[in-house]
């Protein structure tokens, strides 16, 4: 098999996003290193891990060197996050490996703990600075957003209702509309459409990622005198309060039809 077809087959099924097609040209070439060594998806998974803490953390100091290992350890995180589902990919369709639900478990374990973590850890740095409060309180109710609190209160009560009631087609149809979602809709779609999927994108953890990478490099070379991090908490923090409510009652409304 050409490299182009791997590529087409090991890419294929994660999800597609304007940013995140930027980290598939470099987590490639990695997940093809792997392939020949032979590290399986789940290994790569806990060393992202080891990434996505030590970065999240570090961003919790001012001082430039720390910030700048912080930097450096969520991107290698980010490419890593990629390299992890090409991997399982490859085993499962080239190597024909009978794969269960703990690689995709782990990796959203990894997810879960990163965000509540990062935005935490700006919000003490952002205490540290100004003696603010609130900045601890952006940071933990950014962490409950992001991390699908949300989404994850209605997919235990699903779990709840699959199990206790017989899995007829009838009941699978019901909860149809809160678990279905299409990652993979780029093409095809109005101007508009593609906007609010950047936007959208951009709230997801590699939007983070990104978003606080060019925050860092724009710091640097303006030298400006304050953290552009500490305003992007602040914004994520208004937009949390304001968009998790809505988030909760739209769930709300769906699970309130499911009988």
């Amino acid at each position: 098999m050409n490299k182009d077809n791997l590529r087409t087959l090991i890419q294929s099924g994660g999800g597609s996003g304007y940013i995140s097609d930027m980290t598939r040209k470099l987590s490639f070439g990695i997940s093809l290193i792997c392939i020949r060594l032979k590290i399986h998806s789940n290994t790569i998974t806990a060393v992202s891990l080891f990434f996505a803490v030590f970065g999240a953390v570090l961003q919790s100091f001012n001082d430039l060197k720390y910030l700048h290992l912080s930097i450096l350890f969520i991107l290698l995180y980010n490419i890593l996050d990629h390299v992890d589902g090409e991997l399982a990919r490859y085993e499962k369709v080239i190597n024909k490996e009978k794969k269960g639900l703990d690689g995709p478990y782990f990796d959203a374990l990894v997810h879960y703990f990163f965000t509540p973590l990062l935005f935490f850890s700006i919000g003490l740095a952002a205490y540290h600075t100004n003696g603010n409060e609130g900045a601890l309180w952006c940071g933990l109710i950014i962490g409950m957003w992001l991390s699908s609190y949300g989404h994850s209160a209605s997919y235990r009560v699903i779990m709840d209702f699959i199990f206790r009631s017989s899995p007829t087609d009838e009941n699978l149809k019901k909860i149809e509309p809160i678990w279905k979602h299409n990652k993979n809709q780029k093409n095809n779609i109005s101007f508009k459409r593609k906007f609010f999927s950047l936007i959208r994108e951009s709230f997801s953890t590699i939007g983070q990622i990104y978003i606080l990478t060019g925050l860092h490099i724009i710091n640097l070379i303006f030298s400006i005198p304050f953290q552009l991090r500490f305003y992007y908490l602040y914004l994520m923090g208004l937009i949390a309060i304001f968009n998790m409510p809505r988030v909760c009652f739209k769930y709300f409304k769906l699970l309130k039809k499911i009988k």
